[in-house]
């Protein structure tokens, strides 16, 4: 269990040891993965709460976000500072990531102010194994294709 976790000295909730991550340093090593439908803000605090470190929003199209679609910007929701959030992106082409950290950036600085301290990095899907996403040549199908990464 989570006590037995701590003791063992892995950085689990309660064992006073934190983590690098990057720059930042994290209660846990416990990550949430990103997950379509379910890693929504109440969901990233929850398990927060009981453990996690750092947690993801699901999957976002980098395409969408780089367009400026607004049912791409509703997953973001970062409005929970204290919960330590990336965003997950999923993408195919560099020019598509590129535009969807420019909108990153200018919503930070602009319409929603919580983006830029509720965001605090940024993950690329090369895992998804969903067949609809290995069929246009995002997640895993990404590593197959070296000169993209």
């Amino acid at each position: 269990g989570p006590d037995g976790a701590a003791a063992a000295g892995n950085g689990a909730k309660g064992s006073g040891e934190t983590f690098a991550f990057g720059q930042l340093r994290l209660k846990s090593r416990l990550l949430l993965a990103p997950m379509e439908s379910v890693t929504d803000c109440a969901y990233r605090r929850l398990c927060y709460e009981l453990g996690a470190g750092f947690t993801w929003t699901e999957m976002i199209r980098a395409a969408a976000l780089g367009r400026g679609n607004g049912a791409s910007r509703n997953f973001i929701d970062s409005f929970d500072a204290g919960t330590p959030t990336g965003v997950q992106l999923l993408t195919t082409k560099p020019l598509e990531l590129s535009k969807a950290l420019q909108m990153l950036d200018k919503l930070a600085a602009t319409e929603f102010p919580h983006w830029s301290t509720g965001i605090q990095g940024i993950d690329l899907n090369f895992g998804c194994p969903s067949p609809e996403i290995v069929k246009m040549g995002g997640g895993p199908a990404m590593l197959k294709r070296a000169k993209r990464l």
